[in-house]
């Protein structure tokens, strides 16, 4: 910077101060100084001629200008929020299938351990029709057993004169009957089983024909 444009700034400075007065400059202190520029592309060709090339501008920085958001930006946070409603309902989806895959893994183990214990229910159901069970040691662990599994959910399919449901009973035989009417169980040959809505195995039964 040039002596002559050091000098311009200093009476600049003064002649603002002495246009003003006093409470004027109780505002915040000078922020920037802008000069009036003329055409040149050299800034050291200026001159500092007058007081009318000098303006000295204040900027309340307490209370600056609010900010503008941009269109762009607007457009973003919709983005971002769209994206982040996907990612809920996929948290949720994913959340209700692993529930229910559990579920269904769990009916699965439940009905195959049952299963495989159908043969030794088959025996226990025997030794009780022989009155085997009526006492001793081996009724306990047959009641204990019956109660476990009761627990879990197993129901015994073995009654008699109800009406034949193709979903829980196997038609073995058919015959006439007096005392029971037509279509109903006239006899259980071998028990069966389910748990909740789902059979494991059907009762084969005898059922009238009228």
């Amino acid at each position: 910077m040039t002596t002559k444009m050091i000098l311009g700034l200093f009476l600049g400075k003064n002649r603002v101060n002495s246009a003003f007065p006093k409470e004027h400059h109780k505002r915040p202190a000078l922020e920037s100084v802008s000069t009036i520029m003329t055409n040149r592309k050299n800034p050291n060709q200026m001159n500092f001629t007058s007081s009318e090339e000098t303006i000295i501008t204040f900027k309340d920085a307490e209370n600056p200008a609010p900010a503008q958001t941009a269109p762009e930006t607007n457009l973003k946070e919709k983005e971002l929020q769209a994206d982040l409603q996907r990612l809920q309902a996929e948290y949720v989806n994913y959340r209700k299938r692993v529930e229910r895959d559990r579920d269904v893994s769990r009916e699965t183990a439940v009905k195959s351990t049952l299963t495989a214990l159908l043969p030794v229910l088959d025996d226990i159901d025997a030794a009780r029709k022989h009155g085997d069970l009526e006492e001793g040691p081996f009724r306990s662990i047959a009641d204990k057993l019956d109660g476990i599994l009761a627990q879990i959910g197993l129901v015994r399919i073995d009654e008699a004169d109800v009406a034949f449901n193709p979903d829980i009973h196997e038609a073995v035989i058919t015959q006439a009957s007096d005392t029971v009417k037509e279509d109903n169980v006239i006899q259980v040959f071998r028990n069966g089983y389910s748990i909740g809505d789902k059979t494991i195995r059907a009762a084969q039964v005898m059922v009238s024909n009228g």
